[in-house]
């Protein structure tokens, strides 16, 4: 049983807090079933992966002329490809959708324990709660829409472009080295953001039944949510422009194989479109990571609402 102790082990309590937090967040999640589920929810992320080859296959079984039937099978195969991962990838998705809220209340009921009801701040700290929960409730929605996909593809696609092309692939992990260049500052600057928008949330709905204090509260708030977006907006137009500015250099040196006879348009085909799946995976793990510090500030903001 979690009990709110001011000390442990000679730390001071806020980290005995954060402890606290952490470990009801991360063994809510240590749910067999929903582990199990999350796996079977991984294998679909193949599914886009193996369909770009196939369509790549069948043109370049248009472009050598082979038999009609020949190219009739990889087609028909990248059909069934589609069949199955929509099954797989729908199927895991819903089952995930009953795991997760099963999850966010199991947080919130480790943590409630840990409310003293009599507290000067104890709405505060159940609002702060129910900020973590819906916080793990978003990274696991992001994590069951598309992030998986984004990881897959991530650990794949550099492996596929090594194979096919040694100087895209030098391009892709440049492109791939920038992005997180740019991303870790703004992933940074995010959760410091965020953690000060959470807090005045909490504040906010501590005294929301508080007329002549509520106005400065909402205002708090507001003023918050506007920085929230505002490196919002500067953080993924930044991330978005290096990538873009990759893919043109990869445009233009498939064209210019294509032009001089080295490449055919099927791998054109194939190793632009992996490149614009990387910039799909890119953006997945990025917003997941976003979700991440969401976690991380809610938790910080949490701990620092139980001490107070």
């Amino acid at each position: 049983m979690i009990t709110n102790l001011p000390a442990k082990n000679g730390l001071p309590e806020p980290l005995v807090n954060k402890d606290i937090i952490h470990h009801s967040v991360v063994d809510s999640l240590q749910n067999p079933r929903f582990i199990t589920w999350m796996l079977i929810r991984s294998l679909s992320a193949f599914g886009p992966i193996v369909v770009t080859y196939l369509f790549s296959e069948g043109i370049r079984s248009l472009e050598n002329h082979q038999s009609i039937d020949h190219t009739l099978q990889i087609f028909f195969l990248m059909f069934v490809v589609g069949l199955v991962e929509n099954i797989v990838r729908l199927l895991s998705k819903t089952r995930l959708i009953y795991l997760t809220e099963s999850i966010q209340m199991n947080i919130q009921q480790r943590l409630i324990k840990v409310i003293k009801p009599n507290s000067s701040n104890a709405k505060e700290q159940v609002q702060g709660i129910l900020n973590i929960t819906q916080s793990v409730g978003l990274l696991i929605d992001d994590i069951r829409q598309n992030g998986m996909n984004g990881i897959i593809s991530f650990i794949t696609i550099p492996i596929i472009m090594f194979c096919q092309d040694k100087k895209m692939f030098v391009l892709l992990c440049l492109m791939i080295l920038f992005y997180f260049l740019v991303n870790y500052p703004f992933s940074k600057s995010y959760e410091r953001t965020f953690e000060r928008y959470t807090l005045a949330r909490e504040a906010y709905f501590a005294e929301l039944f508080s007329i002549k204090k509520n106005q400065k509260y909402v205002n708090r708030v507001l003023k918050y949510i506007k920085e929230v977006s505002n490196v919002t907006f500067i953080g993924w137009i930044s991330l978005q422009n290096v990538v873009v500015f990759f893919q043109f250099v990869i445009v233009l040196f498939l064209a210019m194989d294509v032009f001089h006879g080295t490449k055919q348009i099927s791998d054109l085909i194939l190793i632009f479109g992996y490149t614009r799946e990387s910039q799909v995976f890119l953006n997945q793990v990025s917003s997941v990571w976003e979700r991440f510090m969401e976690v991380k500030a809610s938790n910080e903001s949490l701990s620092e609402t139980m001490c107070s």
